[in-house]
């Protein structure tokens, strides 16, 4: 047995029971010497490469903690000018600013939209009834666009874009009368910090490759989202960024709670989880009294914002999917350097953009606008923008499929004019004839307007059915018996009433909200 040192202690060498001898030789000796030197040699380095490893994982880890761009100085100029300038009403962007209908990054680049978010803060009531330091909401509102990296589509004109969306609908008296203050002013902040260092990747992509995200949030899920959040409180934890700094302990908690709720709802995973109980509470009608009902339409309308580019018109719609396709690519590209095999959707050579798009409205968005057009009357206008946006999507998808050139390569023909031109007359085409025959119908058979209302009838109730077995998931299902359920043909007609009916509710809600005093 001999002791190893190298430069100081590293452990103990012990040799024992010799075979063939009845002990070890001078020479044994020497080269167990020399055979440690090397094991303790290994040893420390070993240990060494340890702390290094550790060292740069506390390094890394702290380095996501950081707030995007914070050891990059906001100009005080910048601040200043924000300060000193006159907050701009609304009009002064469009007179259609206010409209569901308006793109808002059409108002000009970044600065642009952090001058007319301090526009909607303003034009809400929050800086004069909370007393926001205007120095602070110009800094806040710098400090989170800089917090914004350069990627295709997570960007800061997307939350400028949410923003916006979010703003109408906080004007609107349902949601007025329907959620207090403290939550709208939570979900105004939300929206526009609610991507805030957003990576260009997905949290499955995160969990995959194991990012210091990951390692910090993968246990409670929503890996990306939670980081949005804790991004968001150091920027509203910095002395010149604080515009909440007027609320009391209480209310300042409870906007920060609201926030982490909503910002967390972005997660689309989230929200599925969850679509059944606002759902539920659309069918119900809205009750202002309970609170999940509050944390449901906030969660609603967050997740409507977020999506709102799809219920812009076609082009601007068309022009924003370019982006996210660009930024999915880019994922997919990272995921075949990897060895993986990227989902379709982030696969740029097989990715048939048209039919992914209908299945996302179908799946997710449209339902989404449905229900926020039976809780907000004047959001109405954006469930037809999506619908018609949808019938665009699938004119472009059987234009592709007739030319024999789908998945179409690359994303250029998503700038195409004469493509678009092709869609859009397309469309107008089945609309006119769909009129044509009602017109048809009136004028020859007058009496047959009962036959165009049976048939629309009908039209809601296998939409209904439709609806009904892709949330049961099994879809398509094998067989006709299902034809001839008749629970499950009760289930239909229920549905259909029920949807029926949620307009008058809607509209009963907006009247006595309107009766009360404000």
């Amino acid at each position: 047995m001999f002791k190893i040192f190298i430069g100081t202690f590293v452990g103990v060498a012990e040799l024992c029971n010799k075979t063939g001898r009845t002990g070890f030789t001078r020479h044994d000796e020497q080269k167990a010497r020399t055979f440690a030197v090397y094991c303790a040699t290994s040893i420390s380095h070993c240990l060494l490469y340890r702390k290094v490893q550790e060292a740069q994982r506390r390094s890394h880890m702290a380095a996501e903690l950081l707030v995007q761009g914070s050891q990059l100085l906001i100009s005080e100029e910048d601040v200043r000018k924000l300060t000193n300038e006159t907050i701009k009403d609304w009009r002064y962007w469009s007179p259609n600013f206010a409209r569901f209908s308006f793109s808002p990054r059409s108002i000009g680049d970044g600065d642009a939209y952090i001058s007319a978010s301090m526009t909607m803060f303003n034009d809400l009531g929050f800086t004069a009834r909370y007393s926001m330091n205007k120095k602070k909401l110009a800094s806040f509102l710098l400090r989170v666009a800089r917090g914004y990296r350069e990627v295709p589509y997570h960007n800061w004109s997307h939350a400028f874009s949410v923003a916006h969306f979010c703003w109408i609908s906080l004007r609107t008296p349902a949601v007025l009368h329907g959620l207090d203050e403290l939550e709208r002013l939570a979900l105004l902040i939300a929206c526009l910090c609610h991507d805030i260092d957003h990576r260009g990747t997905t949290n499955a992509f995160q969990l995959q490759s194991k990012t210091p995200l990951a390692q910090l949030y993968s246990s409670e899920g929503s890996v990306l989202e939670r980081h949005h959040y804790a991004q968001t409180v150091q920027i509203l934890q910095m002395n010149e960024c604080n515009i909440l700094d007027q609320l009391t302990r209480t209310q300042y908690q409870t906007v920060l709670s609201h926030i982490r709720d909503v910002i967390l709802a972005t997660d689309i995973a989230v929200h599925l989880k969850k679509v059944g109980r606002i759902k539920a509470m659309v069918d119900q009608g809205y009750d202002p009294l309970s609170r999940d009902h509050h944390y449901l339409f906030m969660c609603l309308l967050m997740t409507s914002s977020d999506l709102s580019d799809q219920s812009k018109d076609f082009r601007n719609s068309k022009a924003i999917a370019e982006n996210i396709y660009r930024e999915f690519f880019s994922q997919g590209d990272l995921e075949k350097q990897m060895g993986a095999s990227p989902m379709e959707m982030m696969d740029r050579d097989r990715a048939a953009v048209p039919k992914i798009q209908l299945d996302f409205m179908d799946t997710v968005a449209l339902p989404v606008f449905e229900m926020v057009a039976e809780l907000v009357p004047e959001g109405r206008s954006t469930f037809e923008a999506i619908t018609l946006n949808r019938q665009c999507w699938a004119a472009l998808d059987e234009i592709l499929v007739e030319r024999g050139n789908r998945p179409v390569l690359g994303l250029d023909y998503l700038r195409d004019d004469e493509l678009e031109k092709q869609v859009l007359e397309r469309v107008n085409k089945k609309k006119n004839q769909q009129n044509k025959v009602n017109g048809m119908v009136a004028e020859l058979v007058p009496e047959g307007r009962s036959t165009f209302e049976a048939i629309t009838l009908n039209r809601q109730c296998w939409a209904a059915l439709d609806e009904i077995l892709v949330e049961r998931g099994n879809r398509p299902v094998l067989g006709l018996d299902y034809l001839r359920d008749d629970e499950l043909e009760k289930q239909v007609l229920e549905r259909v009433n029920k949807k029926k009916h949620q307009q008058n509710k809607a509209l009963i809600f907006l009247l006595k909200s309107m009766a009360k005093p404000t």
